[in-house]
């Protein structure tokens, strides 16, 4: 058994606070992911006969395949006359169904603290790479870390790419400072230098 979904169009109702804009891979990788929160969905680049090649990827979840996401391939936007790309996903509805229930947590009653760290890393090291490694050794008061950013063109030089990651700070049980702030900032920083190379983007 298999959960697939296609959008296409635009991304938003008709409104005037709203730019328009079409549906695309980022909105419906954004659904996989919810689908199969908290569990973490991995998103390997691969071919697939009928998505689009170089904007589809292989769903993965624990480290195995779960399914595809991707762009139409343009032989069937041809075909059925489509104006504009679909974005499509097939997951297997197996590991959908072991989401475990969630587990209460204790709620912190202090401030959570936000920062961005974008960095420059070569053009073929993959986001998901950074972010696997920023999850599994994050320092202990970093609750999240998301992949907000990618950029290229002016003032990132040929051959690299900018990522840029929003960092949620929280402790359960004080007010953290700006010395811990920044600590836990220069750690993932580092940790991204020593792993791709990476730089930090000013």
């Amino acid at each position: 058994m298999r959960a697939g979904a296609i959008a296409f169009g635009p991304a938003f109702e008709e409104q005037w606070g709203v730019r328009e804009r079409a549906v695309d891979f980022f909105d419906l990788k954004g659904d996989v992911e919810l689908l199969f929160a908290p569990r973490q969905a991995r998103f390997v680049k691969a071919v697939h006969p009928a998505l689009h090649p170089g904007r589809s990827a292989r769903v993965e979840v624990d480290g195995l395949a779960a399914g595809w996401i991707g762009e139409l391939h343009p032989r069937w936007l041809q075909k059925y006359e489509l104006p504009a790309a679909a974005v499509v996903f097939e997951l297997d509805a197996e590991p959908l169904l072991q989401i475990p229930l969630p587990r209460l947590s204790e709620v912190s009653r202090f401030p959570a603290v936000i920062r961005d760290l974008a960095v420059l890393v070569d053009e073929g090291v993959p986001a998901q790479g950074l972010l696997d490694v920023l999850s599994e050794a994050r320092p202990g008061l970093v609750q999240d870390v998301r992949l907000f950013d990618l950029y290229r063109g002016e003032g990132v030089r040929k051959g690299k790419k900018s990522l840029a990651f929003r960092v949620v700070m929280q402790d359960t049980g004080k007010t953290l400072t700006d010395a811990e702030v920044d600590a836990a900032m220069a750690d993932l920083e580092q940790l991204l230098t020593a792993r791709f190379g990476a730089q930090r983007r000013t």
